[in-house]
């Protein structure tokens, strides 16, 4: 797909659009050197509020096809609040702040998916 993407950028070829169903047949081909279980690590960088480095890890393993709920939450998550009327504001506005880590996280726990954050300079632990 990489390379068949600089045939649009040398305007060889218009868009990849009409090629999609021919490409999603073909990318079946290679299901089987793939699993249901996927993960990702976030590393984040920074400072402590004593103005000292600071690096924490967020690790994270989904089995059981699991994985693509992931991004999923966030939006299950507000449209409960919705349905509950917990959300007060109107009208367009970003959605920072409308859901916590904690329930973003007690959804997880009814997947299999397992998670643990790292402290990197005090090597503390959280598995979860």
């Amino acid at each position: 797909l990489y390379l068949m993407s600089w045939l649009v950028r040398a305007k060889l070829v218009k868009s990849l659009q009409p090629f999609a169903p021919r490409l999603l047949k073909m990318s079946r081909w290679f299901d089987f050197l793939g699993s249901n279980n996927s993960g990702f690590f976030m590393q984040i960088d920074g400072q402590s509020q004593t103005n000292e480095p600071h690096s924490v890890r967020f690790d994270l393993l989904a089995r059981s096809s699991d994985g693509i709920y992931i991004p999923c939450i966030p939006s299950i998550l507000l449209a409960r609040q919705l349905a509950c009327d917990e959300i007060t504001q109107c009208g367009a506005q970003p959605c920072m702040g409308l859901i916590s880590l904690q329930s973003y996280l007690q959804e997880l726990h009814k997947l299999d998916i397992q998670w643990q954050v790292s402290n990197m300079h005090n090597e503390d632990v959280v598995k979860i």
